[in-house]
C-alpha cells in the first residue's frame, strides 16, 4: 500500500509527460506546417511581385516604342510640338539610339532661349547684327539680348498697343509704334523718351486706321521710315524729328518696308501684292513690282544691293532684279505666310521664315533648297543670319529664340562617292571616318566631320564587296571579285600585303578584335584565315556551297558563317571544327553578326526576309525579327547589344530592339536596295549603302556645339 502512491504519482507523471510531449510535438509540428506556409506564402509573394515588375517593365518599354512610333509619324507631319511632347515623355533611362535620332531631326538648332511668355509678337535685329529685340503681346515687355553672348540686356514695358519696332543701327535709340499712330523713339540704356511722332493723319479706314505695321531705320540711322493701313510712306529725321517726306498711299496697307544698302530708295510691300520703290530725296516712285497673288509680308535685299527676295500669304519666294525690276526666280516650299527674309553677309543664301514653321535655306545662285529647318512649334515671325554670317537666328510665337549653324548638319547626311552601286561599309574605330566600297573597285575613307573623302585605295581590278579597318585604325583589309585580299596603310593608303589563295570572287572579309587575323570567304563557300602580319593562312574551310561570308566573334574563338544554301554555322576559329549548323533561310544568307556579349548569332537572308536570332553555344532559334518586305542583305548591332539594324532590298533601314524583337524605326530615304549597314563604335550613328551609289549616315548625336541648351531670362 505505501508503494501505491508513488507507483500513481509515477504514473500520473508519466501521463503529463506523454501528454506534454504529444503537445509539444503536435504544436511544432503546427509551427513547422506555419513556417513553411508562411516561406511559400513569402516567396510566393515575392514571385508575383516580381511577376509584377516584370509586366510593369514591359508596360513601360511598351509605352516609350509607342511613343517613339507615335513622334516618328509626327515628324512626318511636322508637327514638331507634337514629336517634342511625345519624346519628352519618354523615361530618361530607356532612350537609345532612335530617341536621340527624332530629337536630333525634329531640331537642329544649337541654342534654345526662352522667354517663358507665348506668343511672341514681334522680333527685329538691329542693322548692324549686334542686338535684337521681341516683343510680347501678351506682356506688352520689348525685350533686347546681344546676338554674340545670347544674353539678355534689358527689357521695358510699354503697355500692349505697341504694333512695329526699330532698332538704330548704333544702338543708341530704337522706336516703337503703336496703334493709334503714335511712333516714340526712346533711348536705348534708359528707355526714356526722345521724341514723339505722329505718322497718321485721319486717312486710314478699318477697325485700326492708324495702325502702323511697318517701321524701319536707314542704314545710317539718320531716316526713320514708316507705313501702315493707310497705305502712306513717312519719312522722318531721325535725329530731329522733322517730317522728311510723306508719299501718298498708292497700296493698300503697306505691311513691310526696307531701305536699299545705299540708302538711296526704300521699298514697301502691301496687302495688294505690290512691291514699290521710293526714292527716298524726291518721293518719286521708281517702279512697282508686281507678281504675288497676295500680301507682300517681308522683303530682304541683298549686301551688294543687286537683289530682292520678297515673300507672300501666297507661300512664294520671288528673287527681283533691283535694278531692272525684272523677277528672276521662283522659290517654293513654304506652306504657309513668310514673314521674313534675310542674306546671307556675302549674298549667295538666303534664309526665310514661316508661318508653316519651318525655316529655309536658299541658294540664291541656282535658286535650289538647301535645307529646311524644324523646331519651332509655333509660326515663325522672324530670321536673321549674324553678322559674321555663320549663325541663323530665328524667333517664334511659342516664345523662343533659336540660334542655329548657318550650314546646319542634316540628321541625315548624304555622301555620294561616285562608285556606282554600293556594297560595303564600315566605321572606323574612333568613329570619325567611314570606308566605302563599290563597283569601280576603289575603297574610298571619308572624314564624316567635313563630309569629304580622305583616301581613295586603288589596286583591285574588279567589284570590291567588303572592306574593314583594323581594331586600331591603321589598316584596311578588303576583298574583291578579283580574287584577292589586300592590307592597305590607312593613313597612306598605299598597299601593304597581299593574300592571293583564293580562286573565287570575294565576299566578304573581316578582322578579330586583336587585329591580329582576318578572315575571308568567297563565292565558292570556302572560308579563309589568314595572319594579318605576315600573311600565313593559317586556317582553310569549305564552309557552304556556294556564296559565302565570315565574321569573327567578339572574343575571337569562334567564326559564324552562311551561304547560298540558306544555312547559318558556326566554327572553332583555331581547329576549323563545325560547332553549329542550321537551316536558317530557304535561300542564301547575306550576313551573320555575333552580338557584342558573344551570346547570339544573327542571320539575315533571301527567303523569308527576317533577322533570325540563334543562341551562339546551341544553335537554337531565340528571336526573329520580321516586317522588310524583301530580302535582308546587312546587320550589325548597336555597341552595347542593345539594338539590331538592318537594310533591305525593300530600300529601307530598320532599327529593332533585342530583347523583344519589335521595330523601332523603319528609315527611309534610299532609292535603290540597301547593302550594308553599320553602328558606329559609340553607338550614336548608323551608316548604310545603297545600289542608288549613296551612302547615309543617321545621326544620333547632338548639333554643331553639342546638346541642345535652354536659357532663361
Amino acid at each position: 500500500m505505501r508503494y501505491r502512491g508513488l507507483v500513481l504519482a509515477t504514473a500520473l507523471l508519466v501521463i503529463l509527460l506523454t501528454v506534454f510531449g504529444v503537445v509539444s510535438f503536435t504544436q511544432a509540428q503546427r509551427n513547422r506546417r506555419l513556417a513553411s506556409e508562411e516561406r511559400r506564402a513569402s516567396q510566393e509573394a515575392r514571385i508575383a511581385t516580381q511577376r509584377a515588375n516584370l509586366e510593369a517593365e514591359k508596360l513601360r518599354q511598351s509605352l516609350y516604342f509607342s511613343r517613339i512610333g507615335y513622334a516618328q509619324a509626327a515628324l512626318g507631319g511636322n508637327d514638331i510640338g507634337r514629336v517634342k511632347e511625345l519624346l519628352g515623355e519618354c523615361p530618361s533611362e530607356l532612350r537609345n539610339w532612335e530617341w536621340h535620332f527624332l530629337a536630333r531631326a525634329c531640331d537642329r538648332s544649337v541654342y534654345t532661349r526662352s522667354e517663358a511668355v507665348y506668343f511672341l509678337h514681334a522680333a527685329v535685329m538691329s542693322k548692324d547684327g549686334h542686338f535684337i529685340a521681341t516683343w510680347q503681346a501678351t506682356s506688352g515687355i520689348l525685350t533686347v539680348f546681344d546676338v554674340e553672348t545670347r544674353s539678355q540686356l534689358r527689357s521695358f514695358s510699354f503697355g500692349r498697343h505697341s504694333a512695329a519696332i526699330a532698332l538704330s543701327p548704333d544702338g543708341g535709340t530704337f522706336a516703337v509704334a503703336d496703334t493709334r499712330g503714335t511712333l516714340i523713339i526712346r533711348d536705348f540704356i534708359t528707355a526714356g523718351i526722345i521724341r514723339t511722332l505722329v505718322h497718321d493723319q485721319g486717312g486710314g479706314s478699318g477697325p485700326s486706321p492708324n495702325l502702323v505695321r511697318a517701321l524701319t531705320f536707314n542704314r545710317e540711322g539718320t531716316l526713320l521710315a514708316s507705313g501702315g493701313v493707310d497705305g502712306v510712306v513717312r519719312i522722318w529725321d531721325a535725329r530731329s524729328g522733322a517730317p522728311v517726306g510723306e508719299w501718298p498711299g498708292l497700296q493698300r496697307d503697306i505691311i513691310c518696308m526696307e531701305f536699299s544698302p545705299n540708302d538711296a530708295t526704300v521699298l514697301t510691300g502691301g496687302a495688294d501684292g505690290t512691291i514699290r520703290q521710293w526714292d527716298v530725296r524726291t518721293g518719286e516712285p521708281r517702279a512697282v513690282l508686281r507678281g504675288h497673288s497676295r500680301p507682300v509680308h517681308s522683303l530682304a535685299i541683298s549686301p551688294d544691293g543687286d537683289l530682292l527676295a520678297s515673300g507672300s500669304n501666297d507661300e512664294r519666294i520671288r528673287l527681283w532684279n533691283m535694278a531692272t525690276g525684272q523677277e528672276i526666280a521662283m522659290l517654293e516650299g513654304h506652306r504657309a505666310t513668310i514673314p521674313s527674309l534675310g542674306f546671307s553677309p556675302d549674298g549667295t543664301r538666303l534664309v526665310s521664315g514661316s508661318f508653316d514653321r519651318t525655316i529655309k535655306l536658299w541658294d540664291v545662285t541656282t535658286h535650289t533648297l538647301l535645307d529646311s529647318l524644324s523646331g519651332h512649334v509655333d509660326k515663325v515671325d522672324f530670321v536673321s543670319f549674324t553678322p559674321d554670317g555663320r549663325q541663323i537666328i530665328s524667333a517664334s510665337r511659342e516664345g523662343t529664340l533659336k540660334w542655329w549653324p548657318a550650314v546646319p548638319r542634316p540628321a541625315v547626311l548624304t555622301i555620294k562617292p561616285r562608285q556606282g552601286p554600293l556594297y560595303g561599309v564600315a566605321f572606323g574605330p574612333d568613329g570619325k571616318q567611314v570606308l566605302s566600297t563599290g563597283y569601280d573597285g576603289r575603297i574610298k575613307t571619308w572624314d564624316l566631320a567635313t563630309v569629304t573623302a580622305v583616301r581613295s585605295l586603288i589596286g583591285h581590278t574588279d567589284i570590291t564587296m567588303s572592306a574593314a579597318f583594323s581594331p586600331d585604325g591603321a589598316r584596311i583589309a578588303s576583298g574583291s571579285h578579283d580574287h584577292t585580299v589586300r592590307l592597305w596603310d590607312a593613313q597612306s593608303g598605299r598597299e601593304c600585303g597581299r593574300f592571293t589563295n583564293h580562286t573565287a570572287a570575294l565576299e566578304s572579309v573581316a578582322f578579330d578584335s586583336a587585329g591580329n587575323r582576318i578572315v575571308s570567304a568567297d563565292a565558292a563557300g570556302i572560308v579563309k584565315v589568314w595572319d594579318a602580319i605576315d600573311g600565313r593562312e593559317s586556317l582553310s574551310i569549305h564552309a557552304h556551297k556556294g556564296v559565302a561570308v565570315a565574321v569573327f566573334s567578339p572574343d575571337g574563338s569562334r567564326i559564324a558563317t552562311g551561304g547560298r544554301d540558306g544555312r547559318m554555322k558556326v566554327w572553332n576559329a583555331e581547329t576549323g571544327a563545325e560547332l553549329i549548323n542550321v537551316q536558317s533561310h530557304s535561300h542564301r544568307v547575306y550576313c551573320v553578326t555575333f552580338s557584342p556579349d558573344n551570346a547570339q548569332v544573327v542571320s539575315v537572308g533571301a527567303e523569308p526576309g527576317d533577322a533570325k536570332s540563334w543562341d551562339a553555344r546551341t544553335g537554337e532559334l531565340v528571336g526573329n525579327c520580321v516586317g522588310h518586305r524583301g530580302a535582308v542583305l546587312g546587320a550589325a548591332f548597336s555597341p552595347d547589344g542593345s539594338r539590331l539594324v538592318t537594310g533591305g532590298s525593300d530600300r529601307t533601314v530598320r532599327v529593332w530592339n533585342c530583347a523583344t524583337g519589335e521595330e523601332v524605326l523603319a528609315l527611309h530615304g534610299h532609292k535603290q536596295l540597301v547593302q550594308k549597314v553599320a553602328f558606329s563604335p559609340d553607338g550614336s550613328r548608323i551608316v548604310s549603302s545603297s545600289d542608288d551609289g549613296t551612302m547615309r549616315v543617321w545621326e544620333g548625336v547632338p548639333s554643331v556645339e553639342g546638346a541642345d541648351r535652354t536659357g532663361t531670362p
